[in-house]
């Protein structure tokens, strides 16, 4: 019976690891990233580098509001977070205007307000989307998917960056984000079935 459940949900499963994969991805590569690229932008600029990650972490009270707002809406959760998904990719578009300030911090801060918005609303896809008996085990193995994502980000920022101050410094790192956020939300919000509205299984 279990087995069974599970077989008719791999498909979701797939869809939800893809996600969380992502999300963590973007979280942690995002969490270990902003510091140096801030550090870099703000030389020679009036507030001083602390002052500049500080400033950009309190974004994180809007977003936590934004967050709720944003489940609330009338829209499905698939569009939603395909909504999202596009957002946080403009901002990564934004910070690859090497060069053009204003555009650079224009994308950290879309980035800082998109995030949880997008972890929250998969968190609540997540745990809709599973019927009871394996909901816990299907978690489970989509947050294995979130933590490989995790782990890679920070990895992958040190293995791939080039010069310091340089317009490629952070570049491979943030096409790839672009390309795992492309996936997440095309083909991971695909493959979900619809739980907004819905009672729990």
């Amino acid at each position: 019976d279990v087995l069974a459940l599970f077989k008719s949900s791999a498909v979701p499963l797939l869809g939800c690891a893809m996600l969380d994969f992502a999300y963590n991805f973007t979280g942690f590569g995002c969490g270990y990233f902003f510091p140096l690229f801030i550090s870099e932008l703000a030389e020679g600029a009036p507030i001083p580098p602390v002052g500049e990650l500080v400033l950009a972490n309190l974004v994180a009270f809007p977003a936590f509001y934004l967050s709720t707002q944003v489940l609330n809406l009338d829209f499905g959760y698939k569009k939603i977070l395909v909504g999202i998904g596009l957002i946080e990719i403009c901002a990564c578009l934004c910070l690859m205007q090497a060069g053009v300030p204003v555009l650079e911090i224009l994308g950290i801060f879309i980035l800082k307000l998109m995030m949880v918005s997008f972890s929250q609303t998969v968190n609540v896809v997540k745990s809709e989307t599973f019927p009871s008996k394996i909901r816990v085990s299907a978690l489970s193995v989509s947050g294995t998917c979130g933590r490989m994502g995790a782990l890679l980000a920070p990895a992958l920022i040190e293995e791939t960056r080039g010069a310091p101050n340089s317009p490629e410094e952070f570049r491979v790192f943030l096409s790839i984000l672009v390309a795992v956020l492309v996936i997440a939300a095309s083909v991971g919000v695909s493959l979900l079935p619809e739980s907004k509205g819905k009672s729990l299984a």
